[in-house]
């Protein structure tokens, strides 16, 4: 990994879009530190792989998971206000300074495909409405169907949580990619 001891500790709560995080969370090379209690905050992994740390907020009513490489890329990249952080490996376990950038979407996605990467709308989800209706297909049908955007049902599937209409989205079991042959 990239030496990140010539770089300056980082408060977190500075970082945008983490202001309302508690204080006493420090970036210090590759660790998260609670300089209250001294401790290294243990990484956990979302269901793709990306490592995460969940930190208490200022409100303390919830608490926020907090993407290791975006906290990284926000502390030590110059972002020229592009929304997303590559992996310039596609490995979501190498967090390595030297292997993230910043990027828009498109970009992101289009070298994503250029790498064999499928597209995530092949895979077949399941949507569970809260009228008790269920519905099968891809996200891009899924959308057409009900008239959500693929946007929603593809947060509401990664965040598990419920919106107006939906009760949850789930991948459907043992679901692989459509062939095309």
């Amino acid at each position: 990994m990239t030496d990140l001891k010539d770089f300056a500790p980082v408060q977190i709560n500075t970082l945008y879009g983490f202001e309302n995080v508690k204080d006493f969370y420090w970036l210090i090379g590759y660790d998260v530190v609670n300089l209250q209690s001294g401790h290294i905050k243990k990484l956990s992994f979302h269901e793709r792989n990306y490592p995460y740390v969940t930190l208490e907020t200022k409100n303390s009513t919830s608490n926020k998971k907090c993407l290791l490489h975006h906290l990284l890329a926000l502390a030590y990249i110059r972002n020229d206000k592009f929304e997303v952080v590559e992996h310039l490996d596609d490995n979501p376990l190498n967090y390595d300074i030297s292997n993230l950038k910043f990027s828009t979407q498109a970009e992101n996605l289009k070298r994503a495909f250029e790498n064999g990467h499928g597209n995530r709308t092949d895979k077949i989800f399941r949507v569970v409405l809260k009228s008790g209706e269920l519905y099968e297909g891809t996200l891009k049908e899924l959308s057409a169907r009900l008239n959500i955007p693929r946007q929603t049902l593809y947060c509401r599937y990664y965040a598990q949580t419920p919106g107006r209409k939906i009760q949850s989205v789930k991948l459907v079991p043992n679901s692989d990619d459509r062939s095309t042959d």
